[in-house]
């Protein structure tokens, strides 16, 4: 499956998959179903208030214009039905795209989708190494999947145990950020699900560039007991 590569701030990467063609046609049926009982529901509030008829078909218009535009913007890259397959749009950087980057592939859905019968996106995002449709590849963004059961949300730091008076071992740790720390928990969370080479070899890398960002000079003996001492430190540190 295409992958890309993103960095976090102290230099630890971070491996997404690039979604599939089915994935992206089936985060696009359910938005399409959703604009369809939106449409059908407003349809049959100005048919029992009796309001002009000009204020609905602008409404729609409005409605099927933006729907994908806007849901991106302020969802930071996911529609309803991308959100429901676990789909997001990143820079094939793997940083966030800008609200440039936004507009710039919503323009391009008109050549993408409807003005080719879909042909053009999906010529595109089969050839393209990032699976990228034209307005992707304009944009420099493609569409990432997610595991949602590797979702972590800080609410999952905010969940570990605090002392009182507690003296750090790593007071250092306050040079990161959350979503550093997100992404220890992550590793974390992967390698202990999937024990293989690829996610030990994860979780070394991740010690080494931490223990470099950190300047701990200690050896580490087990990478997931030194990585939880990390977030824990941190949780303690900045909450």
């Amino acid at each position: 499956m295409k992958q890309i590569t993103s960095k976090t701030a102290s230099l630890v990467s971070i491996n997404f998959q690039v979604a599939t063609l089915g994935q992206r046609a089936g985060a696009f049926l359910i938005d399409f179903l959703i604009l369809g009982g939106t449409i059908l529901l407003l349809l049959l509030f100005f048919s029992f208030t009796g309001l002009a008829d000009d204020w609905l078909v602008y409404l729609i218009f409005l409605i099927i214009l933006f729907y994908s535009l806007l849901f991106e913007i302020f969802t930071r890259g996911s529609s309803p039905g991308k959100k429901a397959i676990g789909l997001q749009v990143l820079k094939f950087t793997g940083s966030p795209p800008s609200v440039l980057d936004y507009v710039i592939r919503w323009v391009f859905r008109i050549i993408d989708l409807y003005g080719s019968l879909f042909m053009v996106a999906t010529t595109f995002s089969i050839s393209s190494a990032y699976g990228q449709r034209l307005g992707d590849v304009m944009a420099g963004t493609t569409v990432i999947k997610f595991d949602k059961k590797e979702t972590v949300s800080l609410g999952d730091l905010l969940d570990m145990k605090t002392k009182e008076n507690y003296t750090p071992k790593y007071p250092q740790v306050e040079k990161l950020n959350d979503k550093d720390m997100l992404l220890v928990k992550s590793t974390i969370f992967r390698a202990q699900r999937n024990v293989n080479q690829a996610h030990k070899t994860a979780l070394w890398d991740m010690v080494s560039k931490l223990k470099s960002e950190l300047d701990i000079n200690e050896k580490v003996k087990d990478p997931i007991l030194f990585l939880k001492d990390l977030l824990r430190e941190y949780v303690i540190l900045t909450r």
